[in-house]
């Protein structure tokens, strides 16, 4: 995406806050970043942002962010459908997690508006989280092309499927 539009996106690196002793005490979670990470966002840039939905978090109540060897594991997996698969997530065998379910994973961890799928916008930290999430596909991508794997998933997963429409876009039609 950045070769594509010429210009840096920033993104959110979980794997630096992973292995803090208490993470929510990163500096990201500061006005000089993201902001507040318990209830409505009232410091920093995101603060009081205009809108329908006022972005809340509730960070580290469950979840997990994910860790270099989450990272690495999910870059070693052998296909795209193992690696996009939306499998259950537990916080038990993270060995078995999918980029999906390690996604997921930190979305719980965020928590507040972050957490269900229908308000996760609203919070606009997701934007420099999914960045990450997309700098990871596009290591996986990348490794997947020099070995020749360049075929996109023929498994259907509904939701996910090739020009599939997710059912909360569905709704926008609809509307």
């Amino acid at each position: 995406m950045e070769f594509a539009i010429d210009c840096p996106l920033p993104y959110w690196d979980t794997t630096l806050d992973f292995p803090m002793t208490d993470p929510t005490q990163s500096i990201v979670w500061s006005s000089k970043y993201f902001g507040n990470g318990y209830g409505a966002i009232t410091t920093g840039p995101f603060a009081n942002l205009p809108g329908q939905i006022q972005a809340i978090r509730n960070i580290n109540n469950d979840g997990w962010l994910m860790s270099r060897q989450d990272i690495q594991m999910t870059l070693s997996k052998p296909s795209y459908n193992e690696f996009t698969e939306p499998s259950p997530c537990y916080n038990g065998n993270r060995n078995a997690y999918s980029m999906e379910c390690l996604h997921d994973g930190t979305h719980v961890w965020l928590g507040g508006t972050s957490e269900p799928t229908t308000t996760a916008a609203f919070d606009p930290i997701l934007y420099p989280f999914h960045a990450f999430v997309d700098k990871v596909f596009g290591l996986f991508r990348r490794r997947m092309l020099q070995e020749g794997n360049a075929v996109y998933p023929d498994k259907q997963i509904t939701r996910h499927a090739p020009i599939g429409t997710e059912w909360y876009f569905i709704t926008l039609f609809l509307a």
